[in-house]
């Protein structure tokens, strides 16, 4: 039997359903566990089922042996297609932590920046101001 893989369709819609989260910045929101729907489930299920009756020969079998073919195909999408969604599920995952760290990084970034020029500023108004008072006490002793 031929080993299945993730559909297009399904890395469309988990793509889709990724950038649409994020343009719409719903960060907090739990993203899905399911991307590959009970409907595309059975339809892999046909579609293998079809295949593994032609290519066992298996067109004109007796209804038991039809029945044993697809239960075995069944059980063997099912776990596939639960493998992907676990996949694509921590995928998700990552991408949402890495983008929500990567956000952050941005926003913080700028002001570790500023902070060593915000110092500096403050070293020179502190410098300014403790010459005004020198000054001052300068002119309070001439007179």
């Amino acid at each position: 039997m031929a080993a299945l893989t993730i559909p297009a369709k399904a890395k469309r819609d988990t793509l889709k359903a990724v950038n649409h989260q994020l343009a719409t910045e719903r960060v907090s929101a739990p993203s899905p566990t399911t991307f590959i729907s009970t409907h595309t489930t059975q339809q892999l299920i046909q579609g293998h089922y079809q295949a593994a009756l032609q290519q066992a020969h298996a067109l004109q079998a007796p209804a038991p042996i039809k029945h044993q073919i697809h239960a075995q195909v069944s059980r063997r999408v099912s776990q596939q297609v639960r493998q992907a969604n676990r996949a694509l599920t921590h995928t998700v995952r990552g991408i949402h932590r890495d983008a929500k760290r990567q956000l952050t990084r941005a926003f913080i970034r700028p002001y570790q920046l500023a902070i060593p020029f915000a110092g500096l500023m403050l070293s020179v108004l502190f410098l300014f101001k403790s010459r005004h008072r020198y000054h001052r006490q300068l002119a309070t002793r001439t007179e």
